[in-house]
């Protein structure tokens, strides 16, 4: 048959759940089907694909023989069909387009008008609840303004106002949204504005950007949705103030820290009790923000007065706060204490700080601003005072220094210098104690064959928070069946297992073949102290037959993780053939694919087993979320082993608002006030922190601030630069997880065109003291610094190096060193203070203080290391400081103080690592320093770049350190390894000119540190040992190379136990049983060093000039002996000299001239030997 054109009625279709069937028509032009309808012929409509529900159905022609038709049945999800009309049931009708035909059957559209949208109870996040999962437009998920017409004219709710510069944004600048709860949900977290959607209000979603989740899905059409009210956050009130008042000052109340404010503004309302005043009443009816400022003396003296604060948020959530407040007749300043954790529920583990502040009132005798003395005592006598801090305006409470489940009360006492007395205000601390935690490391679920031989379930991880160490902790294990949950009886011999003897260890080991392929068992850990234990924990265990790999994975820290930042996941695979691993996370309630890992894991191979690492950037996850981590192992037998754990998100800190008081423009050198408000992380994750940070163009933070618990911040107005009329400021936000969030804002700054400098000193230098706040050193610090930039500026003079330290230059080290010694550093303290440095020029320093300010910038940079990484531009400065330091001198103890810093710089970095990633280098002139965390195991490069040596620690280190190892935290896994290559011009070793002229090598030092608490960890006498190879930097001809380790007891370079290989005549192997500085010095080939060549030398002329003596002598004693004077005489003493020569000395002859002439000889022997010496 030639081929027909023929159209077919319809091509997409939308499933229908009314619907079973759907009807096809396939017209043909001019009749073509009359002849098949003569011969009675059947049309058949034939699927060309895999179509499950039919392969072909019969059909019928039309009356008139124009078409023929065809009734399928419905796919029960929606899909491509690929059909084709033949006349047989194998062969498709031919036609002139090329058929075949494609049927689409499309999911029908999300049930926008079923869809239910409310607040979530954190309040700052809306959730749009679907009757089935849905889809989103691609590349638009993220991006709430392209799901939802979010921005309508003012004063409009959603879903009909036209976008306009006088708009009002509905979910605020910078919504976020995200599917989760399997595509069930949509997340819209709000953004920043004043005027956000209100609960009854309206919202409208754009069309076409909503989907079935189906594989042919269908859009939604724009919808109306009416947002309802859903759960308010619970609401805590917070009140800071003065208990105490001065019968000169005034009540000043904050409730600014209240909590569950859903991203919004309280609505406030005060109350005092006695209430027999109406004009306090009065005064308090008339505030309703979160600031109470009321004339003391509205207050009868001695009367408590309890005033309460009402705070309700937007959702109708409402939360109550009490104080109690009197005034005294006494003239003395306000005194009141801030806590930086909840005074009411403080763990033994916790550590804090109590800050007094003081209000001084300037009008008041006796009130007035003055320096001032504290005093801090405590009401246990179990607690001991921090004494660095014990008379100082902030009081240190160490971790593990209180006793647990009590109350114990803190009271300050201030006076003036000059002993005149002040008031005192107490805090009351309710200490409780963590449950221990149980761990089995490995995940909660793991494979495991019959054939694998020895299993071993380790809960050596398991930790008291309140007790370093385990030696204090009882283990129980428990063995179950499941499901039978019988325990568990080996299939063997019919015995328990694990035996019972372990039953209370650490860890517990059995034979795999205890177990029957197939089955499943649970082994459940419980520890406990003398007091408390813990909750139950559990891995499952499924037997299969045969050896498969076995795979235990763990992340390195135990608790929830913090999506802000980056970290590692591990995996330890035991196998006895080679073994391909993949790696995967799944959402267990986030809408997502799974994440595939496995391209971007490392593998580092061990005999007999694989460590696995991948790395989760952050971002990746979702805070307050949980996911699981699978990784499976298969072997080249096709066996699989698999593990699997849970992954718990740390809750994040969000919707922060960070402002200026005074608009966005200040002055420099002007005081002003940042608030930060409206921020929202979950209930359990208060207080919270802020830390204020400031940058030019996009460069790195700086501090200017430590970190605080108050969400209201003072500084002196940094200074502008030349050019630039703006500057960024970040609010760094951290919550009790430790999960930290940056809120931004730019200021325009007004630049001084001149200055009273002694004035403005006064005023932000040295009244601080004064001002009653906290970190005054610090603030005092801060402030002259900002005053000398704008000096400079309006000076333009260009600096001289100094003899003498210069008058602000001394009070600027001045400063920095109270500032230094009068708290216990803390990392945003520590980072506050180094970002400051700058602004000490080193040209007005004098040798010595440039000395002094290096050791400072040594103690501020120790407070980094293995808990608290050192921040990018803090890192910067203290590197830029050094090289300029090092451009100015040559002085040996300075030079050494400047690369000891710099391998202090390095280890600073040392929690920013993560096992197995880029290593961490800090590079001066003299010195490179490069810290890896690594398993031990390979070839480790010194430095990035050329004249890089490469180091293999051998298999005694990686057996050591290559897997979980006891280090200070508990359980470690790999190490912190640290290079220090220095220059080829640098030296700071040899104490002798030979061994300077004789270095052919760069040196090198190898240390290696535990990762959890930064000590060195000493190695040594390795039966494999450390190797080597170094790069020949300096050539000497007839020389060969040998290796030299730096013998720290002795201070000098050995060669002892140090095998040396000369690869080529630029590259030397090195293989050293320890760790410690190497380096490659060159000796003369044969063995002679320079000193046994001199000495020889000396031997051989003194020989040479003795021989031509004695052959002097004789020709003289020749010619007396011709003329016949004295010839026996003379004989004997030609024999007595030649036997002098000859001989030792002991046959002599008796002679004075024999004696003369063998004095000489004797002399130049002794010479000889001394020389030899």
């Amino acid at each position: 048959m030639s081929a027909i054109t023929i159209d077919i009625s319809e091509d997409v279709f939308m499933l229908d759940s009314t619907s079973t069937d759907v009807h096809l028509s396939f017209t043909a032009n001019d009749s073509d089907f009359t002849q098949a309808i003569a011969i009675q012929i059947i049309p058949f409509l034939l699927f060309l694909d895999d179509y499950k529900y039919q392969p072909f159905i019969p059909g019928f022609f039309s009356a008139i023989g124009s078409s023929m038709g065809f009734s399928i049945q419905t796919p029960s999800e929606s899909r491509q069909v690929i059909v084709s009309p033949g006349f047989n049931l194998i062969d498709p009708l031919p036609t002139m387009d090329g058929g075949p035909f494609v049927l689409t059957f499309y999911d029908p559209p999300p049930q926008l008008d079923m869809a239910k949208l409310s607040f979530k109870s954190i309040g700052n996040v809306l959730v749009l609840e679907f009757p089935k999962a849905v889809a989103i437009m691609d590349d638009v998920l993220s991006d709430c303004d392209a799901i939802f017409i979010a921005t309508v004219e003012g004063g409009m709710d959603g879903g009909d106002g036209e976008e306009s510069p006088e708009s009002r944004n509905l979910l605020g600048i910078g919504s976020q949204c995200t599917l989760t709860r399997n595509r069930k949900m949509l997340e819209i977290m709000l953004g920043q504005g004043d005027n956000l959607i209100m609960p009854g209000e309206k919202i409208a979603v754009r069309n076409g950007t909503i989907y079935g989740a189906g594989k042919y899905p269908s859009a939604a059409k724009e919808t109306n949705i009416t947002v309802l009210e859903g759960d308010s956050p619970p609401v805590g009130v917070v009140l800071r103030g003065a208990t105490t008042v001065s019968s000169c000052g005034d009540v000043s109340l904050s409730a600014r820290e209240s909590t569950g404010g859903a991203s919004r503004s309280f609505t406030y309302l005060w109350m005092v009790y006695p209430t027999d005043n109406t004009n306090l009443t009065d005064a308090l009816s008339e505030i309703t923000t979160s600031q109470l400022n009321i004339d003391g003396g509205l207050l009868v003296e001695d009367v408590v007065y309890k005033f309460t604060a009402f705070a309700t948020n937007f959702l109708g959530g409402t939360g109550v706060g009490s104080i109690d407040v009197v005034r005294t007749p006494e003239m003395v300043p306000g005194l009141s204490i801030v806590p930086t954790i909840d005074p009411k529920r403080v763990m033994v583990s916790e550590s804090f700080y109590l800050h007094a502040e003081v209000t001084f009132y300037s009008d008041c005798e006796g009130a007035e601003p003055k320096e001032t003395e504290y005093v801090w005592t405590v009401d246990n006598d179990d607690v001991t005072l921090d004494g660095t801090t014990q008379n100082s305006r902030s009081l240190y409470v160490p971790a593990f220094s209180l006793p647990a489940d009590t109350s114990i009360t803190f009271t300050v006492a201030i006076q003036g210098v000059n002993g005149s007395s002040g008031p005192n205000s107490t805090v009351t601390i309710t200490t409780y104690s963590s449950n221990p935690v149980a761990m089995i490391v490995g995940g909660r679920e793991r494979d495991i064959g019959i054939g694998s031989g020895m299993v071993e379930l380790d809960g050596s991880a398991s930790h008291d928070p309140d007790q370093p160490g385990t030696d204090h902790l009882e283990f129980t294990w428990r063995c179950v069946q499941i499901p039978e949950n019988i325990l568990c009886v080996s299939e063997e011999d019919g015995s328990f297992f694990p035996a019972p003897e372990q039953l209370e260890s650490a860890s517990v080991s059995f034979n795999a073949s205890h177990m029957a392929p197939n089955k499943s068992y649970e082994f459940t850990l419980r520890v406990a102290t003398a007091y408390k234990e813990s909750q139950e924990t559990s891995v499952v265990v499924w037997a299969t037959s045969g050896n498969a790999p076995q795979v235990l994975v763990s992340i390195p820290d135990s608790g929830p993780v913090d999506s802000t930042e980056p970290f590692a996941l591990t995996a330890h695979v035991h196998h006895a053939t080679p073994v391909a691993i993949t790696w995967s996370i799944i959402g267990e309630v986030v809408a997502m694919e799974d994440m595939d890992f496995t391209g971007s894991a490392s593998n580092t191979e061990l005999e007999g087993s694989t460590w696995s690492i991948v790395h989760i950037e952050k971002g990746v996850l979702r805070p307050n979320e949980k996911y699981v981590v699978l990784v499976m192992a298969t072997d080249e037998q096709g066996q699989t082993g698999s593990s699997q754990m849970e992954l718990v998100v740390a809750s994040g800190v969000s919707s922060c608002q960070l402002n200026l008081e005074s608009g966005n423009t200040y002055t420099e050198l002007d005081e002003i006030t940042f608030t930060i408000d409206h921020c929202v992380t979950e209930e359990d994750a208060y207080p919270l922190t802020y830390q204020l940070l400031s940058s030019f163009s996009g460069s790195n933070k700086r501090s200017m601030t430590p970190a605080g618990v108050r969400p209201l911040i003072n500084i002196v107005g940094p200074p502008a630069r030349e050019g630039l009329g703006n500057r960024s400021f970040f609010a760094h936000v951290c919550n009790a997880h430790g999960s930290c969030s940056y809120f931004s804002l730019v200021a325009s700054i007004e630049m001084r065109s001149s200055l009273d400098s002694e004035a403005l000193k006064v005023v932000i230098v040295s009244q601080e003291a004064l001002k009653g706040n906290t970190n005054q050193d610090l603030l005092a610090f801060l402030g002259l610094i900002a005053l000398s930039k704008v000096e400079e500026r309006l000076a333009a003079v260009r600096r001289r190096r100094a003899t003498e330290t210069s008058d602000r230059a001394t009070e600027q080290l001045r400063l920095l060193y109270s500032a230094i010694t009068t708290s216990v550093l803390d990392r945003p303290t520590a980072s506050t203070l180094i970002d400051a440095c700058p602004g000490i020029a080193i040209d007005d320093l004098s040798s010595e203080d440039i000395d002094n300010f290096l050791d400072k910038l040594h103690a501020l940079v120790s407070v980094f290391g293995c808990d608290q990484e050192i921040p990018a531009n803090s890192a910067s400065v203290v590197l830029s400081i050094i090289e300029q330091i090092q451009a100015m001198t040559d002085d040996e103890d300075t030079m050494k103080m400047c690369r000891e810093l710099t391998m202090s710089l390095t280890k600073a970095n040392s929690a920013g690592l993560i096992l197995g990633d880029s290593p961490v280098e800090t590079s001066s002139d003299a010195l490179t320093s490069t810290l890896f965390y690594d398993i031990p195991q390979g070839s480790f490069n010194t430095l990035s770049g050329e004249g890089a040596f490469q180091v293999d620690l051998g298999s005694d280190i990686a057996e050591m350190y290559g897997g979980y190892w006891k280090c200070g935290r508990g359980r470690c896994i790999g190490i912190n390894i640290q290079f220090d290559q220095y220059s080829d011009n640098t030296d700071p070793y040899s104490t002798e000119d030979e061994d300077r002229d004789n270095r052919a090598s760069a040196i090198l030092n190898i240390a290696l540190y535990d990762p959890s608490s930064c000590e060195e960890l000493m190695v040594s006498s390795l039966s494999d040992p450390i190797r080597i190879n170094m790069t020949v930097s300096a050539m000497k001809r007839n020389h060969k190379f040998k290796c030299h380790i730096w013998d720290e007891e002795d201070k000098e370079w050995t060669s002892d136990g140090i095998e040396t290989k000369e690869i080529d005549n630029q590259m030397v192997e090195c293989k050293v049983q320890r760790t410690g500085t190497c380096v490659i010095l060159a000796t003369e080939r044969g063995g002679a060093n320079k000193t046994v060549v001199i000495i020889v030398s000396i031997i051989g002329t003194l020989l040479i000039l003795t021989l031509i003596i004695v052959i002097v002598i004789f020709i003289l004693k020749k010619k007396q002996k011709d003329k016949g004077d004295g010839n026996v005489a003379t004989n004997d003493r030609s024999t007595a000299v030649a036997t002098a020569m000859t001989s030792d000395g002991k046959e002599m002859d008796g002679s004075k001239e024999a004696s003369t002439e063998y004095a000489y000889d004797f002399n130049m022997q002794n010479m000889a030997q001394k020389v030899n010496c």
